[in-house]
């Protein structure tokens, strides 16, 4: 049976010895070095900025990973991207090396996102990221990191952007082997209607200005698009509404895309679209309907 009982060390002894740190290093956003500490002072580590295996050349300041060499003074790779991620071939870490590493000077996170198609079909593999696709005349699934082949069925970022919207302009967005690439969601419903037209064009393999005013086989679309931007255009000016007396109340109207009400931009966009496409394809239409099934409403409403 044990009892309670009082006990002293008497020659308790507590050793602190403090590790060494060989080397400790602040570095600015895209690698330059703001602070370093080293023991001893020749030690090489190859470790650094990245956290992968890289040395960094003595004459240049340059770090040389696996694949190309990287300035941490300017941000930017100095030869190429192999895999083609950006719209610069130079860009370092997607423009954002706060969030987004790149191992070896291949795919960064980002850039794996971007060449898929912005779809989910990104990985990482031994540190380095990559995307699967389908491709066409292809059997099953292709996995690869830059696959120049397979380059060719994916969205080239460099033709986003390039309206206000998505689509409905003049340089929709293009794969790289120069198609034209869908796989975008509309921007708003305006962008929708756009969306539509242009691939229906496609369908009809009809391509700029001359099938606009030529081309009879697209008519229906084009009478369409004409009446749906305006019908959007006149759903924006409808939120702002006179009241008796004076002054104007708004009654928002969603957007069915964003589920927001229609912004100045999107009603802008479909006025202009609307009424643009409308003179310029009115001419082709009056003749068509003249000589096929004499005069009628131009832009019917059903």
């Amino acid at each position: 049976e044990s009892k309670n009982a009082k006990v002293w060390f008497d020659d308790l002894k507590v050793t602190h010895v403090q590790g060494i740190v060989t080397q400790a290093t602040d570095y600015y956003p895209y690698g330059s070095v703001a602070r370093e500490l080293k023991t001893p002072e020749d030690a090489v580590y190859r470790f650094g900025y990245q956290g992968q295996f890289a040395e960094k050349d003595v004459e240049t300041g340059w770090n040389h990973f696996e694949l190309r060499e990287f300035d941490p003074v300017v941000g930017r790779w100095t030869a190429i991207d192999p895999k083609a991620q950006y719209f610069s071939p130079y860009i370092g870490m997607g423009n954002n090396p706060i969030s987004r590493i790149d191992l070896d000077g291949g795919y960064s996170r980002l850039g794996a996102w971007v060449r898929s198609g912005f779809s989910n079909n990104i990985y990482e593999s031994g540190g380095e990221w990559g995307y699967t696709d389908a491709m066409e005349g292809e059997a099953g699934i292709i996995s690869h990191f830059g696959d120049e082949r397979s380059m060719l069925h994916q969205l080239d970022p460099s033709t986003v952007g390039n309206w206000f919207f998505t689509f409905g302009g003049p340089n929709n967005p293009k794969n790289y082997d120069g198609t034209y690439n869908y796989d975008l969601h509309p921007q708003n419903i305006s962008d929708k209607m756009a969306y539509f037209h242009d691939k229906y064009y496609d369908e009809k393999n009809a391509v700029g200005g001359l099938d606009l005013f030529l081309n009879t086989s697209v008519i229906n679309a084009d009478i369409s698009f004409v009446r749906n931007q305006l019908q959007i255009a006149g759903a924006y000016a409808s939120q702002f509404r006179p009241v008796l007396g004076g002054g104007i109340i708004y009654v928002p109207v969603n957007d069915p895309i964003t589920n927001t009400p229609l912004t100045l931009k999107t009603g802008g966009n479909a006025l202009l679209q609307g009424l643009g496409l409308g003179i310029i394809s009115t001419p082709k239409i009056f003749v068509h309907k003249a000589f096929t099934n004499g005069p009628r409403d131009l832009f019917p409403s059903h």
